[in-house]
C-alpha cells in the first residue's frame, strides 16, 4: 500500500466500539476537495478511474482515483474503510481534510 499512511473509518455495520471518527469516509473525501479548492487546485476525487472489488486488495470494494485508493470492508471481516492517499499532494490535502473534520492522530505534515 502506500508509503504515506492511510485514513480509517468505520463502516455501518460496526459498533460505537470499534468507531475509529464520528465521520465517515465520505466526509474526508468532500473536505479533502474542499482543501484543494482553497488552494486554487483540482479537487482529488472526482471520477473514479475503477469501481469494484479486486482480487489485488483481498476482494475488497475499491475505487481508484488518480492520486488515491478508497477501499472497502475486507467481505469476510468488517475492518471498516481506508482512504489512502499516493501522491504527496493527496498526501498534503487529506492531511487538511482530515484536519478540517477533526480526524483523530492527523500524520505530521510533509516535508
Amino acid at each position: 500500500m502506500s508509503w504515506m499512511g492511510q485514513y480509517r473509518f468505520a463502516s455501518i455495520n460496526q459498533n460505537d466500539d470499534l468507531t475509529f471518527t464520528k465521520n465517515s469516509f465520505i466526509d474526508l473525501l468532500v473536505a479533502t476537495n474542499g482543501a484543494a479548492k482553497d488552494d486554487g487546485e483540482e479537487k482529488l476525487f472526482g471520477e473514479p478511474t475503477f469501481m469494484g472489488t479486486s482480487r489485488d486488495y483481498e476482494n475488497r470494494y475499491c475505487e481508484f482515483y488518480p492520486e488515491a485508493i478508497v477501499l472497502g470492508p475486507l467481505p469476510h471481516n468488517d475492518d471498516g474503510w481506508r482512504v489512502i492517499p499516493e501522491t504527496k499532494r493527496a498526501y498534503k490535502y487529506c492531511r487538511l481534510g482530515a484536519i478540517a473534520i477533526g480526524y483523530p492522530n492527523v500524520p505530521e505534515e510533509e516535508e
